[in-house]
């Protein structure tokens, strides 16, 4: 979220159109957020309010930092109101937000 915007980049072959996000994304507009799919570079994602990631298996799953640049967020309200109102294709498993341990690094699909 940035600027009360939903950020999402395109899916141009860097990241999938699984039907995880197409809830997600349908769930967001539902409740009357904008969405704004597009680049989406890092300085930006440093700069949000909060992130989140959308897997087929598990769920919607708050972002808590990012390295370069720092980032820090705690989970917040639309990622767990997005988790429980996207349905089953979106939530983990039993409907809560799960989060796992995260890799060492994971690449940014930067433009």
């Amino acid at each position: 979220m940035t600027g009360g915007v939903l950020r999402t980049p395109d899916t141009d072959g860097r990241i999938l159109a699984g039907i995880g996000r197409d809830h997600v994304l349908t769930a967001a507009r539902g409740a009357g957020l904008p969405v704004r799919p597009g680049p989406l570079r890092l300085a930006e994602l440093a700069s949000a309010s909060e992130a989140f990631v959308v897997s087929a298996l598990r769920g919607v799953l708050p972002v808590v930092a990012l390295d370069d640049p720092a980032a820090r967020w705690d989970p917040g309200p639309v990622t767990a109101s997005l988790g429980a109102s996207a349905g089953p294709a979106a939530q983990a498993g039993n409907g809560s937000i799960r989060s796992a341990a995260p890799p060492a690094r994971v690449p940014w699909p930067v433009p």
